[in-house]
């Protein structure tokens, strides 16, 4: 008998390197970007992070990580 293992992925994005005169809410939307993608590869293994869970408003099936859990 086989037993699944779980993947956990490996990889952490790196904190961005923003420019000094970048805006305010574009270095808000980059870290939290980073640290929303961190958190899902710590939380999901491989097959968690695309499983479909529901379905979009458009029709097209929607992950786990699209929905930022």
């Amino acid at each position: 008998m086989t037993t699944a293992v779980q993947t956990l992925v490996p990889f952490r994005a790196p904190e961005p390197r923003i420019p000094a005169g970048a805006s305010a809410v574009l270095r808000e939307l980059a870290l939290a970007a980073v640290a929303g993608a961190n958190r899902a590869w710590s939380r999901y293994d491989r097959a968690g992070l695309v499983a479909e869970v529901t379905v979009g408003a458009d029709g097209t099936p929607t992950c786990c990580t699209d929905r930022g859990r």
